[in-house]
């Protein structure tokens, strides 16, 4: 494949199509042209940088990303970039918690925090 605008991929659980995760990506670089530089982000689920790779001025290399919870993939090139062979590990299900779990564990968080103040307000000797 050959461009020049940035191309986005997005990985989904193949089963259910929900948001997934992988933890290695590469992809070989046929050519580009002198003084060109290809360059590789992985996102996370929430649009945070993981980890980044470039190359410059070379045929033939390998582009290559490891980190836990990759979403997204961005890459970067010239119009006379060309890349194939486009590999990562199994995609799995991104772990993200429902609202409601969310709420719920908040709740506890306050209560919990409440309970321990008042406990402490108890207490206190007198002066």
């Amino acid at each position: 494949m050959s461009f020049s605008d940035p191309i986005t991929l997005t990985f989904l659980d193949p089963l259910t199509q929900a948001a997934g995760v992988t933890d290695r990506v590469s992809i070989h670089t046929d050519r580009w042209g002198d003084g060109q530089t290809v360059r590789m982000q992985a996102y996370d689920i929430f649009g945070r940088l993981l980890a980044e790779d470039a190359q410059a001025d070379k045929g033939n290399a390998v582009l290559t990303l490891s980190a836990s919870h990759i979403h997204k993939v961005v890459l970067w090139g010239s119009n006379s970039s060309a890349f194939d062979e486009l590999s990562y590990s199994s995609v799995t299900a991104a772990a993200v918690p429902e609202p409601s779990s969310l709420a719920l564990g908040t709740t506890g968080l306050l209560v919990a925090g409440l309970m321990r103040r008042r406990s402490a307000c108890r207490t206190k000797p007198l002066a």
